[in-house]
This record gives C-alpha cells, structure tokens and sequence, in this order.
C-alpha cells in the first residue's frame, strides 16, 4: 500500500493518535478540512458523510465540549472500557476519512487510525498522570497543556493534505 510510503502515514497516525487524547478532535479536523476543500461530492463513503458542512460543525462542536469536559471532575477515564472504544472507533474512522480523502485504501487508514488512537489514549492518560504526580501541579495545567498538543499536531498533520475544491 502508498500509505506506508509517503506523509499519509505520518498524517494518519497523528490524527489517530489526538484521537486518542480528544476523541472527537481527529474527526473533526479533517471533516472541516474536507468540507471546505471539495467541491463536489465524494462517491466513497464515509467521505460523503463527512464533507457535509453541517456534520464538520457538528464535530467541531463536540470537540469543543469535549476539550472543557475534560476538566470537570468526575469525568470517566479515558481507558475505561466504554471510553477506550469510542476513542479508537473515532481514530479508526478518522484515518478511514483521511485515507479516502486521499484517494488510498480505508481500511489501512481505519486500522492505523485505530491503533494510532489507541496509543494516544494511553500515552495521554499515563504522561499526564506522572506529571501531576511528580509535580505536585494541578491536573488541568496538564489537561490544557494536552490540548495544546492535540490541536498543534492536528493543524500539522493537515497542513499537507490536497485541495481538491
């Protein structure tokens, strides 16, 4: 497959991994990126779905809220079960966009998305769990710093997608 060879891979693996530390962040970005920067519809789906600009503003929406959820107490782990799924089914269905967006094969992209987002998931839980400990900081200065993070790689890994409008 061209996905192991060129910056696809490296643009999949980003947005699966932002997908592990906001869910919806990985979707959301490249939905927008694909609702503005194609003109027509695509045959392939989930690509058409998500081109759609009411959807692209729906996800950005969530990952909004998901980035101020983030700090509210009480809010589950992200490696409880429930969770965990909805992060790598999110990363797997990010890298399955990305993939048709570029012309490439979905399910190398669902599976790199998936498992990207997997790690993502747990480097995020683990780091930001340490740093707190060993600083003795609150939480939240890592939970922001984490969100930084997330978006900086997303916009990054963006940055070299085609236009296709």
């Amino acid at each position: 497959m061209s996905i192991l060879k060129n910056k696809l891979l490296r643009q999949t693996l980003s947005l699966g991994f932002i997908s592990g530390l906001r869910s919806f962040s990985g979707l959301a970005l490249i939905s927008q990126h694909v609702s503005a920067h194609t003109s027509e519809p695509a045959p392939e789906i989930p690509l058409t779905w998500f081109q759609k600009e009411g959807v692209a503003w729906t996800l950005t929406a969530l990952a909004v809220g998901e980035l101020i959820g983030d700090k509210m107490p009480g809010v589950p782990n992200r490696t409880d079960p429930p969770a965990l799924f909805g992060r790598v089914a999110l990363g797997a269905m990010t890298g399955a966009v990305l993939s048709q967006y570029e012309k490439e094969e979905a399910t190398v992209g669902a599976v790199l998305g998936g498992v990207a987002a997997l790690a993502g998931t747990f480097v995020g839980f683990y780091v930001r769990k340490a740093l707190v400990e060993k600083s003795g900081w609150p939480d939240w200065i890592f939970a922001v710093a984490e969100d930084a993070i997330t978006v900086g790689m997303g916009v990054n890994a963006l940055s070299g997608l085609k236009k296709y409008a």
